[in-house]
């Protein structure tokens, strides 16, 4: 009898997953009562068009929800316009089970949806197996008084238990989040102060770091935030801790988080700000930043004052490598480059190494405080104001105040009052031509990014390839590649170089950043003049 049961059980399938179909026409009561019916597994399908969302929605836990499938960047066609106040709460909201403690185990995704004219996603911890793909978020509203986020997407511990409330293998992918709607007033404001920095007129200033494309407020155990455009937005992700808070034991803790391919425009504070100290795996590679907007004397390219806490166990992080960020736009200031570092570089065993810092800054361009031992190495910083008179001094890498500080190894920067594009890496078209051809040959492209050049200065590796077939020449609007490709005899290949992939952008404000490499090519003869061009 027991091998049948186990016979039986083996057999008999498992219960199918329903998809539930929600459209336009519905009320915003009758969406929440087909997804409150909704169980793991299954999926809620938003149909194309505009919903008038007048109420928050709660979600359930290990279901998929979604709009009509678009490719990447493109404008999801189902869209979620909130009708209710702005800021006082999310479109979508996930919880705990019951209790911070319990966390949704199952699958959990969202995807394909435009989210309007407030935060788009809120998510308290404890969670786990979330993803977010493919959605936009456009005129997020800055600001409010009342303490709720007006980030795109949120991940809170609700200030419950920062240590103990965890966010575990969290995607956030190919995102379209802010636009130039997004975050505006009431932070624009006229002052002549920033903090207890006096300056030189009054200006105008944007701080709004309320309003953020993510912030994080929780413990986190893996989290992939990749391939995102950020675009005009108080700060485009913010790790986040408050005061003493930001400490072991009771602070939140921060292990392998990556951010990859991601792009940030017209960011009025920070790119990207990590503020707690116990962190634990943390890679910011390859990512991009240009066009600030307002940029002031806290309009920093990357904050990373963090991961270096005074007692407790020894964590070791960030890594920060391989990044374009370009500060090429001036302040309304009399002196006209008043901004703040390139890169505020903290961290135990951190590497700050291959990144390209160019600009208007007139602060330092990589501003290293506590931390060590650690490294600041190949990189390339560049501006006509590092050595002004509001720094004293030549600044291109230097200290951060008077802090605990270990002085990290510095080899290989090199520093430069002008900048200049960088020229990508030319790739290699493989086979080389030999002779005549009667048959397809099967070509493949490889570019290393100069990621195999010793001492390479600036961004290695992340170069994509794009290439043609016809005799033209081809540009980043060519066709992009991605395997080896047959060509019929008598073709002419084509190919160019491009740093930057997935959201990094194809084009950078002349004269920084990056430039396509120098056109390679192949032609492939035929064996008869027929097949001969």
């Amino acid at each position: 009898m027991k091998n049948l049961f186990l016979v039986l059980m083996v057999l008999t399938p498992l219960a199918r997953a329903t998809e539930y179909t929600v459209n336009p026409s519905q009320s915003t009561a009758a969406i929440q009562s087909v997804i409150a019916g909704a169980a793991p597994r299954d999926t809620v399908s938003f149909s194309a068009g505009t919903y008038s969302i007048n109420a928050a929605i709660t979600l359930r836990c290990g279901v998929t929800y979604t709009g009509p499938s678009v490719s990447h960047f493109a404008n999801p066609t189902a869209i979620l316009n909130a009708t209710f106040p702005r800021g006082s709460a999310a479109i979508f909201n996930l919880y705990p089970r019951s209790g911070f403690a319990a966390p949704c185990n199952a699958k959990t995704t969202i995807q394909n949806l435009w989210f309007q004219n407030t935060q788009g996603i809120y998510i308290q911890t404890s969670f786990s197996n979330i993803t977010i793909t493919n959605n936009k978020f456009t005129n997020l509203w800055c600001c409010t008084t009342s303490g709720v986020s007006t980030a795109a997407i949120n991940f809170d511990s609700s200030k419950g238990n920062n240590a103990t409330q965890v966010l575990t293998n969290a995607a956030v992918t190919w995102n379209l989040i802010g636009d130039s709607t997004s975050c505006l007033t009431p932070e624009t404001t006229s002052d002549n102060s920033y903090g207890t920095v006096p300056l030189m007129h009054a200006y105008t200033k944007d701080l709004a770091g309320g309003c953020a494309g993510i912030i994080v407020q929780t413990t986190v155990h893996g989290m992939v935030i990749s391939n995102n455009k950020f675009d005009h937005l108080g700060e485009g992700v913010h790790i986040l801790c408050y005061g003493d808070d930001c400490q072991p034991p009771t602070g939140p803790i921060t292990y392998d988080l990556t951010a990859k391919f991601n792009d940030f425009s017209r960011i009025h504070r920070i790119a990207w700000e990590e503020q707690p100290e116990a962190t634990q795996n943390i890679l910011f590679d390859s990512n991009s930043e240009h066009d600030p907007f307002h940029p002031f004397f806290g309009n920093f390219d990357l904050s990373f004052a963090c991961c270096a806490p005074p007692s407790g166990p020894v964590y070791s992080s960030p890594v920060v490598t391989n990044n374009v960020l370009i500060q090429n736009v001036a302040t309304g200031l009399l002196d006209k480059s008043y901004i703040g570092y390139g890169i505020e570089a903290w961290g135990k065993g951190a590497q700050y190494n291959n990144n390209l810092v160019q600009g208007l800054n007139n602060s330092i361009g990589i501003a290293w405080g506590y931390g060590g031992p650690w490294t600041i190495n190949y990189n390339n910083v560049c501006g006509p104001n590092f050595s002004g008179a509001n720094n004293g001094g030549t600044n291109y890498i230097g200290a951060e105040g008077a802090w605990n500080q270990t002085v990290p190894t510095q080899i290989g920067n090199t520093t430069s009052a002008t900048c200049s594009a960088k020229t990508s890496k030319p790739p290699t078209i493989s086979p080389p031509p030999a002779g005549t051809y009667s048959a397809p040959i099967l070509v493949t492209l490889t570019d290393d990014g100069y990621a195999n050049d010793k001492g390479a200065v600036g961004p290695v590796g992340n170069t994509s390839i794009y290439y043609t077939t016809d005799g033209t020449t081809p540009t980043t609007s060519s066709a992009l590649y991605t395997a080896p490709f047959p060509v019929a005899p008598g073709t002419t290949v084509k190919a160019i170089g491009m740093w930057g992939s997935g959201a990094n952008p194809k084009s950078y404000p002349p004269g920084y950043g990056f430039v396509p490499s120098a056109v390679q090519s192949a032609h492939y003869a035929g064996s008869t003049p027929g097949n001969s061009r």
